[in-house]
Parts: structure tokens; C-alpha cells; sequence
């Protein structure tokens, strides 16, 4: 994996990072990803599960429209690297 692809990964895992911590006290904003495509979603899962349900959660989140729409777009039908 190169660097950029490393970075790029990373991006994506800390923008779910963000909605999740942005849909709790003290901000409780609702969160932009979608149910079962977001960090609580990931970090209950582990190896194989964890890496399939990543690439599917960056599948549905480069469709949707909205705040993580555009960060999400290009990793649509992009490759999923395993960090």
C-alpha cells in the first residue's frame, strides 16, 4: 500500500470518527452517516468482517447524498486497501 493510499484510508475512517463524535454530547447533531454505515457499526467487528463491511460502508456512503457525499464519492468502486 502506498503512502497516499494509506492517508486516503485513514481520511475516510476518521471522518466516520468525526460524525460519530459530532452525533454526541455536547454537539447531538444527528449523524450524516447512515445507520449501519458508521463507527459504531466498524468497530464491532474484527478481521474479514471488519475489512467486507469497510468496502461496503464506503460503497453506500460514496452514494448518498449530503455532508460525507463528497468525501466518500471517490472511493466508490475504488480499491480497499487492508491497513
Amino acid at each position: 500500500m502506498s503512502y497516499g493510499d494509506y492517508v486516503e484510508q485513514l481520511t475516510y475512517l476518521l471522518f466516520l470518527k468525526m460524525a460519530d463524535k459530532r452525533s454526541r454530547a455536547p454537539y447531538n447533531q444527528p449523524s450524516p452517516a447512515l445507520a449501519g454505515y458508521d463507527w459504531p457499526s466498524l468497530v464491532k467487528k474484527g478481521g474479514d468482517e471488519l475489512f467486507d463491511h469497510y468496502r461496503h460502508t464506503l460503497e453506500e456512503l460514496g452514494k448518498q447524498k449530503g455532508l460525507l457525499c463528497p468525501a466518500f464519492t471517490k472511493s466508490q468502486g475504488g480499491t480497499v486497501h487492508e491497513i
